[in-house]
């Protein structure tokens, strides 16, 4: 009750300025043309004291600009982690059972392509994650 989801660009949310109490960003932020952008935006429609939750994968080099940038759009950084090791563990846990759903529902031409997105144990994706070229990050921050 009272949760809405609403679907729109990145970087021109729908959503009236001050507005929302939390606002939650999940694997999609690395496909943006302009994150500085997308974190104006999310502190354009959170209220004083709103939610910014975020997690994503990013070369380890832009790690520290991720947290420049979310503490520029005037965000405080409550919690700030890499679990990649966690993304790892699960990735390989699910390893079985996500190369089952792929031979069953996938053509055998674009198997080696979707198993690169999904993240299979040899792919580059876990490749760069395991060696730490890769950080995957959780991050909750306020805005002030």
């Amino acid at each position: 009750k009272g949760l809405k989801y609403i679907q729109g660009s990145a970087d021109d949310l729908p959503l009236d300025s001050d507005s929302m109490d939390i606002l939650i960003n999940v694997e999609s932020s690395h496909t943006y043309p302009d994150f500085n952008a997308f974190v104006n935006e999310a502190s354009r429609v959170l209220k004083l004291g709103g939610h910014f939750c975020y997690a994503d994968f990013r070369p380890a080099e832009k790690v520290e600009s991720i947290r420049e940038s979310i503490e520029a759009a005037g965000f405080e950084i409550e919690e700030f982690n890499d679990i990649s090791p966690n993304v790892l563990l699960a990735l390989k846990a699910d390893e079985h059972n996500r190369d089952e759903l792929i031979k069953a529902h996938v053509p055998w031409w674009m198997r080696t392509t979707v198993k690169q997105f999904a993240g299979v144990p040899g792919s580059k994706f876990f490749t760069d994650l395991s060696s730490g070229e890769t950080v995957y990050l959780h991050i909750i921050s306020r805005k002030i």
